[in-house]
């Protein structure tokens, strides 16, 4: 089950790398090496067993949760980001968010292995396998140039990619 996971994490990251290369090349040493540098830094807390003791107040478990939402708000406001998303075709960065299909099923079955909670996989209270599912449909339909039955949620899409002075 190990396994399964780390080749969705291989994938997703290599996905990122890929639409780095394409969209932004002079950035790929500076992604790769920020992916390699978050890897080895949660992957030593998390090997150590640290994030595993909740009866420690706070919980070491809240500080990961707040750097990957200080993290995620950095990486959103960075100007690496904004050139990568003005330069990728809309379509592109729909289908990265493809990565979670894949994810939920590889969490759905550490659910019924019970190493993690059912209420965490669509079994549960998450359904991010249809966001996984419906990305990757909407982002063969804009490749395609299918008009989108409701322009509102092309808008909305833009906006939550970052893209709000890019929408049409």
């Amino acid at each position: 089950m190990t396994w399964l996971f780390a080749a969705v994490v291989a994938l997703t990251a290599g996905g990122f790398l890929a639409l780095v290369w394409r969209y932004d090349r002079p950035s790929v040493a500076k992604a790769a090496g920020g992916l390699l540098a978050w890897f080895v830094v949660f992957g030593a807390v998390s090997s150590s067993g640290v994030l595993a003791r909740f009866d420690a107040r706070p919980p070491p478990f809240a500080f990961v949760l707040l750097s990957v939402l200080g993290g995620g708000v950095w990486l959103g406001r960075s100007s690496f980001l904004q050139r990568l998303l003005a330069k990728a075709p809309l379509w592109t960065i729909v289908l990265y968010m493809g990565f979670r299909l894949p994810l939920e099923l590889v969490m759905h079955l550490a659910a019924s292995e019970g190493t993690m909670p059912v209420e965490m996989s669509y079994s549960g209270y998450n359904f991010d396998i249809v966001t996984g599912a419906s990305a990757m449909a909407v982002a063969i339909a804009l490749r395609l140039g299918a008009p989108l039955c409701w322009p509102h949620w092309r808008r909305m899409w833009r906006c939550s990619l970052g893209l709000h002075d890019r929408v049409r």
